[in-house]
């Protein structure tokens, strides 16, 4: 298969429905208490700071709200492009035109000077319509972003009451868990955001006070639901409490079953686990390239952009797949691949069967969106427009992950590789939340105390 260059946006497979993460349909959706509380505030135009462990709910919530909201004048953004594209949305820097690396609030730079008879160019006019806007994985979005943010919606506020307020009076949700993977921040950009912002971190930026979030951190398990230990570790954890390691270093010595995902912190040892255990395979390899069309760049491709396969090959599938209103396979499935059928024609599919129940599932080729909003004055309200795709079978080996690309994911079951081998705040963290519960995780060596890296800012944060 050859890569799309020309262009040419391609449908996404037709009568199935792949949407990002908050773009799915919630039907008949049941609120806990917590959620409800959070809910209300949202709809009462409030800016909410959505937090909580791992499969508490946060994206229902966030999907139950958009569909309440009605669509309107709502962004949905995120501060990397992988993760924009499964939320469905665009990047933050595309949104409000920002340049790259380090960003001051008086300069933050803009990539499109064509203006319109208002004065506006086209992402201005965007951003100064936009009422209200969700951003996704907010623990990865730095200081500066978040000072920026709020400067930029100011300075095109309407009214001039407006731009005295908070991100230019727009209603901001900011969706994530600060004890997961922080912002990415090189060592030459340390000193300038700690001097100028307190630190990288989005809650140390001035923005963040003004804007008066209200916290709601979700409790109530869903994806942990019945399995009181493992809560009760991850709690542990979030508040870098050594009492977690005993209880996971339990599992040491434990033989994992043949399904199992090893967790490793680098992508070094991930791929060196899944090319020795593919090598290992007599069967024949087949190789599929993504195709890409429009503009994304390489560092957000939401799938691999050459994807080597086996029939026995462990893989791991990429997004959520329902069909006539059931789910097909969900964003963390694990299977083993069983054939491969015409895979570079236009109706190729790929056999996986599913380690949860043993099923065999169809997956076929998915058209990841990049997208730009845009405001529509006659409709009075946001318009995505795709402006790149990408076309990939969603699905990655599997016989190991990188705990970077875990996250998001639950998984059937986990061996941990990442004793002695933890380096960033929140690894440990999005490891263990991974599995369902604590019978579900294995370790290849012991959790030392070092392992549990929880960043002192962020746990003065949720202790505040």
């Amino acid at each position: 298969m050859q890569r799309d260059h020309d262009g040419q946006f391609r449908a996404a497979s037709q009568g199935r429905h792949l949407g990002g993460t908050f773009q799915q349909d919630t039907p008949g959706v049941r609120l806990d208490p917590g959620q409800e509380a959070a809910l209300r505030d949202m709809l009462a135009g409030r800016n909410v700071h959505l937090s909580g462990d791992p499969g508490t709910g946060k994206s229902t919530l966030v999907r139950e709200f958009m569909a309440r909201k009605g669509g309107g004048a709502l962004a949905v953004l995120a501060p990397t492009g992988v993760a924009a594209i499964n939320v469905g949305g665009s990047t933050i820097h595309r949104f409000f035109g920002f340049g790259v690396g380090l960003l001051e609030p008086d300069d933050p730079g803009s990539a499109d000077p064509v203006r319109g008879e208002d004065g506006l160019n086209r992402r201005e006019l965007a951003v100064r319509h936009a009422d209200v806007l969700v951003i996704d994985e907010v623990s990865m979005l730095r200081s500066d972003l978040l000072a920026c943010v709020d400067a930029r919606c100011r300075r095109l506020a309407a009214t001039e009451q407006d731009r005295d307020r908070p991100f230019g009076g727009k209603q901001l949700i900011l969706v994530g868990d600060f004890a997961q993977l922080p912002p990415v921040v090189r060592a030459e950009e340390r000193d300038y955001l700690q001097t100028r912002f307190g630190g990288a971190f989005v809650f140390n930026a001035e923005a963040w006070r003004a804007g008066g979030f209200h916290n709601h951190q979700l409790t109530a398990p869903h994806r942990h639901a019945g399995d009181g230990a493992l809560q009760k570790i991850l709690r542990h954890v979030r508040a870098g409490d050594l009492a977690a390691l005993a209880p996971v270093n339990a599992r040491l010595g434990l033989r994992p079953p043949e399904h199992v995902v090893f967790l490793c912190a680098t992508n070094r040892a991930a791929d060196d686990t899944n090319a020795m255990n593919l090598a290992k395979l007599p069967t024949h390899e087949g190789v599929f390239l993504a195709e890409i069309a429009g503009r994304i760049r390489e560092g957000d491709y939401p799938a691999p952009e050459e994807l080597r396969l086996k029939p026995g090959a462990r893989v791991v599938c990429l997004v959520n797949e329902y069909a006539d209103g059931r789910s097909v396979f969900v964003n963390g499935d694990t299977g083993s691949v069983t054939d491969i059928e015409d895979a570079d024609g236009p109706s190729g599919c790929i056999r996986v069967r599913l380690d949860r129940d043993g099923g065999a599932v169809e997956v076929k080729r998915h058209a990841w969106s990049m997208k730009e909003y845009r405001y529509d004055a006659s409709q009075r309200r946001m318009v995505a427009e795709v402006v790149g795709t990408y076309v990939q079978f969603p699905l990655r080996l599997a016989w190991a992950l990188t705990v970077h690309r875990s996250q998001g994911m639950t998984l059937p079951c986990v061996c941990l590789n990442l004793g002695g081998r933890c380096f960033a705040h929140g690894q440990f963290y999005v490891a263990l939340s991974r599995a369902r519960s604590l019978a579900d995780i294995y370790l290849t060596a012991p959790i030392r105390p070092q392992d549990l890296i929880i960043d002192p800012e962020v746990l003065r944060f949720m202790a505040g």
